[in-house]
């Protein structure tokens, strides 16, 4: 889409009004339906409105903050990194000039922390607030009092879909602006009657069209990665034999960059059926928001996305498949109406998106575990954090076990008050369990390895291999050797080295049911901790007594971060969590299947079952040191 089109977007009517409300108010909500161009061009009508400071410009994504700040920049004819850059975790691209700065939410919040008043900028926008992550909500509370001592700076925030009443009464002094719809009619399209299916009923559609004659780009949205990964397989199972079966891409927020940069570039029109589908795009909710994928025609919403569910009493997550709201279903229809007119296909009834479906997400900060966040408000200053003006205040309950589990990293003391250890782990841009492995890895000189482990927990690296009653006999001797007899994290530590011996090998990888993509992700996160910790070099060697000690020395890191999580068996058999006495399951994902009396696990997830992921074993004499 050339730069002429986007100046012809919706938002283009109102840039005279936008300027002229913020000459008289400092807050102001634009609600400008899917297409119309908020997140594009708001930004460059605001660069002659503020001629001095920068321009900032949220996003609940790295992939759009990195997508819009190349589009900007490319409509300003400017190279990416002088007028317009963008910052996300692990990665920035910008100078000291930059006038307009695309960031994520989370890097956002550490530039509060660090600047309370936000000096360096004059605007902040705040794009796909109805989204209401932890940060989102963080930022909103903390702008109200920004906005209240430096009258300079102005807020804007944006949504296609926005509880324009609830964030009205939140703010004082604000003023609200509408924006007309897209650009091109969607037709929209439902199910007779539920379906038990959806995947089947997916997978139907898709061979459907691509069979047709008609032209353009299918997306598909799925619950998760796992689902679009068993999914990809599926159809590409089913597309062999298929002359010119069109490209498919997965997009999941851990892939690389590389990999994500795939649905932007140009379909190689020599390999592509020129009569039909060209490219199908398989994706998580990544996609509902800011980014703009070209030619999409189909939109497939099988009705469904992951949501992690945090017990305060149990002191558990459930990471659950459950129904979308209408606001997400809204969202992901128009990514049919983008640039042309479109199709949307939903896996579910009409009775049940009039019904069923909630109005609105349920924001983040009522069903999530908040350590990051109230570490986040201690390290600002703030004492009591049931005083802090939340726009949705979580239950006390879910204050109290954050609490707890900060007392026990000791980043904070029995007071509230926050330690000089919870100052060096908030600086991370990781949960403070992971930030304080890391931490005391450094004092127990096992740093590399841990880095690396953290690297591929947070890639969501899984361990890949199937197992059948226990017995590894069908892995090839290479990749047995890696399966640790003490757990989880060492087996993942011996996977990445193998793989960097192979020289990052994709083959190696796709024969022993690797992810690459997952293997490449982490690597970058290796190093970007490395950068956070000062340690440029990738490779330090120590020198131990013995091996033991050094695979016990880098398990121990682990129990200073995760004690909490500590399981027990009296028989051998049957696992206990320490504190809570619940019986547990090691999760079919983890090799870990020997027998050891204490163990400890990364997270712990109810589903059918209390299952727990992540799984090493401990010394007891660590856990009586820290009772």
């Amino acid at each position: 889409m050339g730069v002429g089109k986007r100046i012809n977007l919706p938002i283009k009517i109102a840039e005279s009004f936008i300027i002229s409300e913020l000459k008289k108010k400092q807050v102001l909500m634009i609600i400008g339906d899917t297409g119309s161009g908020k997140s594009t061009q708001v930004a460059k009508y605001l660069i002659n409105f503020n001629t001095s400071n920068k321009i900032g410009c949220t996003q609940p994504r790295r992939i759009a903050a990195m997508t819009i700040s190349k589009r900007v920049a490319t409509e300003l004819n400017s190279n990416i990194g002088d007028k317009v850059g963008y910052c996300v975790r692990f990665e920035k691209v910008l100078n000291k000039k930059v006038r307009i700065k695309y960031l994520t939410e989370g890097i956002l919040v550490r530039e509060i922390v660090s600047d309370t008043m936000l000096s360096k900028y004059g605007i902040i926008v705040v794009d796909e607030a109805h989204e209401r992550t932890l940060c989102t909500d963080l930022i909103i509370g903390t702008m109200k009092e920004i906005i209240k001592n430096n009258l300079k700076i102005k807020l804007i925030i944006m949504s296609a879909t926005l509880e324009v009443q609830k964030f009205y009464n939140y703010f004082w002094n604000s003023s609200t602006l509408l924006i007309p719809g897209r650009l091109y009619k969607v037709n929209i399209f439902y199910t007779k009657a539920p379906e038990k299916n959806y995947k089947k009923v997916c997978l139907s559609l898709i061979m459907g069209i691509a069979r047709s004659k008609k032209k353009g780009t299918m997306l598909i949205f799925l619950a998760g990665e796992e689902e679009i990964e068993d999914f990809n397989f599926t159809l590409s199972a089913n597309s062999i034999g298929i002359k010119n079966f069109p490209e498919i891409v997965p997009l999941y927020s851990n892939l690389n960059i590389k990999f994500q940069d795939r649905i932007f570039q140009d379909i190689d029109k020599k390999s592509s059926c020129l009569a039909s589908i060209d490219r199908i795009i398989l994706s998580t909710n990544i996609a509902e928001t800011s980014i703009t994928i070209s030619n999409v025609r189909y939109v497939i919403d099988s009705g469904f996305s992951k949501k992690n569910i945090y017990h305060p009493r149990l002191k558990i997550d459930s990471l659950i498949i459950s129904s979308i709201s209408k606001a997400s279903a809204h969202q992901r229809a128009g990514r049919a109406g983008r640039t042309s007119s479109g199709k949307c296909f939903r896996i579910y009834t009409e009775h049940s998106f009039n019904v069923e479906l909630s109005p609105q997400n349920l924001p983040e900060i009522l069903r999530s575990n908040l350590n990051s966040l109230i570490l986040i408000l201690k390290k600002m200053g703030i004492r009591n954090i049931i005083d802090f003006d939340f726009l949705d205040p979580p239950s006390p309950e879910i204050i109290m076990r954050s609490l707890e589990v900060l007392i026990w990293l000791a980043a904070i003391n029995r007071k509230g008050k926050i330690t000089e250890n919870g100052i060096i782990i908030s600086e991370f841009p990781l949960e403070p369990e992971y930030s304080t492995c890391i931490v005391n890895s450094i004092h127990l000189k096992t740093v590399i390895e841990s880095v690396t482990i953290v690297s591929m927990i947070i890639s969501n690296m899984a361990i890949p291999f199937e197992k059948t009653n226990n017995d590894n006999s069908a892995l090839n001797e290479e990749i047995r050797c890696c399966l640790h007899p003490y757990g989880d994290h060492l087996t993942m530590l011996s996977l990445y080295n193998t793989w960097r011996l192979k020289n990052k090998d994709t083959s190696w990888c796709l024969i022993n049911n690797l992810n690459p993509r997952l293997l490449e992700f982490s690597d970058l996160v290796r190093t970007q901790l490395f950068k956070y910790i000062g340690l440029m070099k990738n490779h330090i060697c120590y020198s131990y007594k013995s091996i033991r000690k050094y695979y016990n020395d880098i398990l121990k890191s682990f129990f200073l971060g995760f004690g909490l999580n500590v399981a027990y068996s009296k028989d051998m058999d049957q696992y206990y969590t320490l504190f809570n006495k619940y019986f547990i399951e090691i999760s079919p994902e983890s090799f870990f299947n020997f027998n050891y009396h204490y163990i400890i696990f990364d997270t712990i997830v109810l589903t059918s079952k209390l299952f727990v992921k992540k799984v090493s074993r401990i010394k007891f004499k660590w856990l009586a040191n820290m009772m």
